[in-house]
């Protein structure tokens, strides 16, 4: 039994004779009288009484709705197709929140464009607070962005912070390495008296509150403010310690040694993809939702 033949069965359900159904479907009554029939003796059953019009038996009526189901499937299949090579050559809009553009991204994007190649990509640095533009259907973040979105977690993360030997041999002196030792057991007071820069209007600002106030911990924070590449620059000169994701700093050969911090809970989502609830999405950003799935499943970040 294949596509043919199922589409030949229902003709003949609808026409009701052999000689109606072979005339719309511009073949002879006897190249379709031996389909019905070979079809007949490969199921082993009979499928039709022979009346005028003729009349399904009940095996019968099971295979109609089964060639209805697979010629339904089929259609469905070239819709899909069809679209997705209307969208191959497409453009896909992707927003990032809260650092910018992250580490990521290219080697994700690199494995997207493996699969489809002529996809051209425009990504969008914004700031949530300045609104959502309607034209990014996507959007990749290190929060969940409430409910107006469908958010999933892609990975998660430790917090952690950074800060230099040569600053803790400024801070401390000599008793700097017994500091750096007590850091590596994951003593956050260690660094009592040692200057922070505190991150502005992102998820570590909050993160980090958090952590310190589990710990009793009450830093000593410089007075500036800025966004999170002036928090970093300040970190990789020795002027001050930040605290970070784990993966982010792993990823930063510049940034200093990274130092986990005790927090509950200890795994933290540090990366989402949202969507707009509600919304309808292309095959094109599907098949990007999936590839970045399975990118991160993978453990390829």
């Amino acid at each position: 039994m294949n596509f043919r033949t199922c589409r030949y069965f229902l003709t003949v359900c609808e026409m009701g004779t052999i000689n109606a159904a072979a005339r719309k479907l511009y073949i002879s009554q006897q190249s379709l009288s031996q389909h019905m029939k070979r079809l007949e003796e490969e199921l082993g059953v009979q499928l039709f009484r022979r009346e005028n019009p003729l009349v399904l038996t009940p095996a019968g009526e099971c295979v109609k709705k089964a060639s209805q189901m697979i010629l339904q499937t089929i259609e469905e299949m070239k819709q899909e197709i069809a679209a997705c090579q209307e969208e191959v050559g497409g453009q896909l809009s992707i927003g990032m929140l809260d650092y910018g553009t992250p580490d990521f991204m290219p080697a994700l994007m690199e494995a997207f464009l493996v699969q489809y190649p002529n996809v051209q990509f425009r990504t969008v640095e914004l700031d949530q607070e300045d609104g959502m533009p309607d034209d990014i259907p996507l959007l990749i973040s290190a929060r969940d962005l409430g409910s107006g979105y469908k958010c999933e977690v892609l990975f998660t993360d430790q917090l952690a912070v950074c800060v230099s030997d040569s600053l803790l041999q400024q801070q401390y002196g000599a008793a700097w390495k017994s500091h750096k030792e007590a850091l590596q057991n994951g003593d956050i007071h260690a660094l009592e008296g040692c200057p922070f820069v505190q991150h502005w209007h992102t998820p570590l600002q909050d993160l980090t509150k958090e952590c310190f106030r589990q710990n009793h911990f009450r830093p000593e924070y410089l007075p500036v403010t800025g966004s999170i590449q002036l928090a970093t620059r300040l970190c990789i000169s020795g002027k001050a310690a930040c605290t970070t994701f784990i993966g982010q700093s792993r990823k930063e050969p510049s940034m200093p040694p990274a130092y986990l911090l005790p927090m509950h809970p200890k795994d933290i989502p540090a990366g989402y993809i949202s969507y707009r609830s509600g919304q309808e999405l292309s095959p094109l950003e599907k098949r990007f939702i999936d590839t970045t799935r399975e990118y991160f499943s993978k453990g390829l970040f």
